[in-house]
């Protein structure tokens, strides 16, 4: 028997006999004559590097040599996936012939051969149903596949099922999945090698590609190959593909095209999405519970790839993620950024320039040794992902260290060491050639390097040559940075006699390679627009120091989905602010009037809320994400495809089944609202839980690790107790039906924006309390001097009272966030975890960093939670029918207060009379009478001796003018400026200069400052008996004013 094996990837001639048909020769066994002519490899034309300097950095998509084609004919896209998906290069394939050598004849020219003749037989364990295996004998030849149940019987088990036009091979592991053709019966063939799995796939893999020469021509080491919708960009159509997979790179081909093959670079994959909005599905896929495509999400662009089922989906998907997951050996295995270059080395580039380029010693100054394991750690196991914050003064210097340790750890070094000795004779010319040939030589060199090396190389030079400019303040000059990067850069000689001269030259090369960084990798006219760009930055930021600063912090919003065209707000807008901006931004592709609203997403996608229009964002970052320790959250501006209305609120009452925190175990429960205000649940008749709209956050979803009973979950949150760090957080509400579910968000969301009416609430149920009465000081005073009536002055009351609730709650979110700010300060300076930093941790911290010599502790600077120094703000609550249960509104007795405004009402009327009787009297003009009807009116004595007390002469005005009389002496008369700006102190403390008069009388004698001193302290203790409100900032300014000396 002959099995021939005709492709560019594999050529091998195989001579078998009949008796050990069942076995094939192992491959690294044959003789190097039995192999061919190895087939070139793709690889960057030489060409590439010498005509395109100027995107050197970032090679654009090469076109295939395919002589049928005409050059008009190449696809609008391969502009827009430049960088991320490339044009792959062809390989010329081989002219020679392959004999067929058969026992019967000697040798016999045969034709050249067109498609793959493969014939492979071997035992296998076929997966019959989910878990049976059954052990059979396969055989592959003549393009199909055939399971027996031994190596003499030609009964079929299963089969035979033809290969051509397969939609799916792919192999995970030792067991290799087949999806047949739709004309197949059967739709899959699932078995396990537990030796051969290689074998099998390759030879599978050969027999598929027969029908797609460019994919054939290219793909060399297939892992899974098929056909699948496939639509590159976001508005594009979709286009049926053929692919093959070949360890971190996909092949494809679009098969409207057939004539170009695309190179998909799988370390340049940003995201992997398993799951697309039902809008972003393929219509030619149209099967009942269809879960839709998968993303992959690259620098600039996305491609959706859908299979006919979701079998080949869910495959691609794995193969592809397995790919990614691919622990790398080697500098070009790592994740890449679009140039070409390791993202670990772009992050730590990028974090040292922008933090650490004026730091003294950096890169020779060592960070924390556990900070910087921590960072390698996670750059390593997923680089996109990770983010490096700013924990400190020592982060950049930890950062520093892995860069360093990540081009230490490499197997082979950056320089290639086939280079080192071209590169050593060019530092030892230093001395007799010039500079400018010497850089032309470096750069024919270094263009020889592999295309990840180079442009790695590149990257790592110009941030030297651009930290190196400021050596003046971070102390690092050339050779000190050569030193450090010389040996990391360099394979180091094992022969300790040329150990001293290698490292001499190592260190010179990276020397020239910073001092002639613009002749060497050639400075792209982009390159230098940045430079100008920084440098006139820089320029105005020394002749305008005093730049403003944004107000407020700034937070990202994600467009339809995580890390999509994200842009920053300020944290005080409400959400739909927001929704207006993103709508406005410059390419929204969206319909203007479409239904949208801000989510805010947890827990790793697994819970999200939609925000209310009137709501802020920084109720969900301050008031959610800060106190819970929520690392993962983040907003994101999306379809409303439920929006809430008002109008039709639906009050939901009826059965779900709840899931306590900590448990995964559901129970049936009766949910109704009650007073407005609560959610109560009940067992039995029994009330079970209840839970306070005000006090709970509601969330669309559960926990991953909960099995609910049903897809339509809904996750109460305490807004005290929830912790992040718990595996089943808060309590689970599982609804049978999607509809069950809205009427219980929008009801939540009804009842948080009652607040927000209540004063349109509270005005319609007056007329049925008119009787009731306002009691409150700023009521009462206005009741006595103005005729307004009584609905319009509850309605101002409560609409004040309504403003300054709202302006206290944002002015102690503000305080909690600056004190939060001020803590992890203080955490980072004492090296400490501000998560676990106590009240007595931050005043030690306070005492050590800031002594202040005072004795007394009210003197002493102080960091307290502002909920302990700020002023309490009196709230009152509401009732089920939005009436105020408080006493400063209302009132029992309102036939008492009743009288208490017509006096008020009458003793202005009197008044008025005698002003109007006094200037008409100056005038000589008449003036009418009033009316005191229903008054009596008594002389002086018959009052004093009714009301049992004197009367007193003395008057009392309601505010002064700022005038100053200290024995008879003017604020101006006192000759020393620091006498009159002690007298002026408590004035200005309390905000009252020019508002009350000052009248003082000293007894004794004293210096300069001993009177103004002794006035200040009696004007302190005046303002604060008259405004209680003033004596804390008083206080705080300084113990002097109130206390005696």
């Amino acid at each position: 028997m002959i099995c021939m094996i005709d492709s560019p990837s594999v050529r091998l001639l195989l001579n078998l006999c009949v008796s050990q048909c069942s076995k094939l020769f192992d491959l690294a066994d044959l003789s190097h004559s039995a192999l061919e002519k190895p087939v070139p490899l793709p690889h960057v034309s030489p060409s590439f590097r010498t005509n395109n300097l100027e995107d050197r950095y970032a090679p654009p998509p090469c076109r295939s040599a395919v002589p049928s084609v005409d050059s008009s004919s190449t696809p609008n896209l391969i502009d827009q996936l430049d960088k991320v998906v490339e044009i792959a290069d062809i390989p010329e394939l081989a002219d020679d012939t392959v004999e067929l050598v058969t026992p019967e004849n000697g040798s016999q020219a045969v034709d050249q051969f067109s498609k793959t003749a493969v014939a492979f037989f071997g035992d296998v364990l076929l997966h019959v149903g989910k878990k049976d295996r059954k052990k059979v004998h396969a055989r592959l030849r003549a393009m199909k596949i055939s399971f027996h149940d031994d190596d003499t019987t030609e009964e079929f088990v299963a089969g035979p099922f033809s290969l051509l036009g397969c939609e799916l091979i792919c192999r995970e592991e030792s067991t290799i999945t087949i999806r047949l053709n739709e004309r197949e019966t059967t739709k899959s063939v699932v078995f396990t090698s537990e030796n051969d799995a290689e074998t099998w796939i390759l030879l599978l893999g050969e027999c598929w590609l027969s029908e797609y020469e460019l994919l054939r021509s290219s793909v060399q080491d297939v892992k899974a190959c098929g056909t699948f919708w496939l639509r590159q960009g976001a508005t594009s159509d979709w286009m049926y593909a053929a692919a093959g997979l070949q360890g971190r790179t996909m092949f494809y081909v679009l098969l409207d095209s057939p004539d170009y093959i695309y190179e998909l670079d799988v370390r340049k994959i940003l995201l992997l999405r398993e799951r697309v909005d039902k809008t972003e599905w393929c219509p030619k896929c149209k099967k009942k519970d269809q879960k839709g495509p998968f993303l992959i999400s690259l620098e600039g662009c996305a491609l959706y790839l859908e299979c006919c089922d979701d079998l080949g989906t869910t495959k691609w998907f794995s193969a592809i993620q397995d790919a990614l997951a691919m622990a790398p050996a080697v500098l070009e295995d790592f994740r890449l950024t679009a140039d070409n270059i390791p993202i670990l080395v772009d992050k730590c580039i990028r974090f040292v320039a922008a933090y650490g380029i004026r730091s003294e010693g950096i890169y020779r100054r060592n960070g924390k040794i556990s900070e910087a394991k921590d960072i390698y750690k996670r750059l390593t196991e997923d680089p996109v992902k990770t983010h490096i914050a700013v924990g400190g003064e020592e982060t950049v210097y930890a950062v520093a260290d892995v860069l360093r340790q990540f081009f230490r750890r490499l197997k082979s070094p950056l320089f290639p060491p086939t280079l080192h000795k071209q590169i050593f004779n060019l530092v030892e010319a230093r001395t007799t050639a010039d500079n400018a040939i010497r850089y032309q030589e470096y750069r024919h060199v270094l263009q020889q390097m592999p295309l990840v090396h180079y442009h790695t190389l590149r990257k790592l030079i110009a941030h030297l040559s651009e930290m190196v400019k400021y050596q003046d303040v971070n102390k690092a000059s050339v050779e000190n940075v050569a030193k450090v990067f010389g040996p990391s850069l360099f394979e180091i000689n094992d022969d300790e006699s040329n150990c001293y001269k290698d490292t001499a030259g190592q260190i010179g090369a990276i020397i020239d390679l910073i001092n002639g960084y613009d002749v060497i990798f050639e400075v792209t006219s982009r390159e230098e627009i940045c430079r100008a760009m920084v440098e006139q930055a820089q320029i105005s930021k020394a002749t305008n120091p005093h730049i403003a600063r944004a107000d407020g912090l700034l937070v990202p919003i994600h467009v339809w989905e995580r890390e999509n065209r994200p842009f920053n707000v300020k944290i005080d807008l409400a959400a739909e602010e927001v929704c207006r901006k993103a709508v406005a931004r410059r390419g929204f592709d969206a319909p203007q009037d479409g239904n949208y609203a801000i989510f805010e997403v947890i827990l790793s996608g697994t819970l999200s809320r939609r925000l209310p229009p009137f709501e802020k964002l920084s109720v969900s970052v301050l008031d959610h994400w800060l106190p819970w320790q929520c690392t993962d959250g983040y907003l994101l501006f999306d379809h409303d495809n439920w929006p809430y209305d008002g109008n039709e609120v639906d009050f939901y009452t009826g059965k779900v089944k709840i899931a306590e925190p900590g448990s995964k175990t559901f129970h049936s429960y009766d949910v109704s609202v009650e007073g407005g205000i609560k959610i109560t649940a009940y067992k039995h008749d029994k009330l079970w839980k209840e839970w306070v709209v005000a006090d709970s956050v509601f969330y669309s979803g559960c926990s991953p690790n909960r099995k609910a009973p049903n897809a339509h979950n809904v996750t109460i949150l305490d807004k005290k107790t929830v912790s992040m760090t718990d595996k089943l957080i808060g309590y689970c509400v599982s609804f049978r039906l999607m509809p069950e579910r809205t009427r219980f968000l929008n009801m939540i969301q009804f009842i948080e924006t009652a607040v927000a009416k209540i004063l349109v609430m509270f005005r319609t149920l007056l007329p049925s309390v008119r009787a009731a009465r306002l009691l409150s000081t700023e009521s009462v005073a206005s009741s006595s001097f103005t005729e307004e009536k009584p609905l319009k002055k509850i309605g101002r009351a409560l609409e004040t009272y309504i403003k300054l609730s709202r302006e206290h709650v944002s002015m102690m979110a503000r305080e909690r966030a600056d004190f939060e700010l001020g803590r992890r300060h203080l955490a980072n300076m004492m090296n400490m975890d501000p998560h676990t930093m106590t009240q007595e941790d931050i005043d030690t911290a306070i005492s050590y960093l800031f002594p202040s010599g005072l004795f007394d502790l009210k003197a002493r600077p102080v960091m307290r939670p502002p909920d302990e120094i700020m002023p309490k703000f009196h709230r009152f609550e509401f009732d089920e029918e939005g009436r105020p249960k408080d006493s400063r509104f209302f009132t029992l007795r309102p036939a008492f207060y009743k009288l208490l405004s017509d006096i008020g009402i009458k003793t202005r009327t009197v008044t008025s009379f005698y002003n109007d009787h006094l200037s008409a009297g100056s005038k000589g003009t008449e003036i009418q009478s009033i009316n005191t009807s229903g008054t009596q009116w008594l002389s002086r004595e018959k009052l004093e001796k009714k009301l049992d007390e004197k009367i007193t002469e003395e008057m009392v005005s309601d505010a002064g003018t700022g005038k100053f009389d200290i024995d008879g002496v003017d604020l101006p008369d006192f000759r020393h400026l620091i006498a009159r700006e002690i007298l002026l102190a408590p004035m200005l403390v309390a905000g009252l200069l020019g508002r009350v008069d000052v009248k003082a009388k000293a007894v004794g004698s004293g210096g300069i400052t001993a009177l103004p001193r002794a006035v200040r302290h009696g004007t302190a203790l005046g303002i604060a008996a008259l405004y209680p409100e003033k004596m804390e900032p008083l206080r705080l300014e300084s113990t002097e004013y109130l206390q005696k000396r």
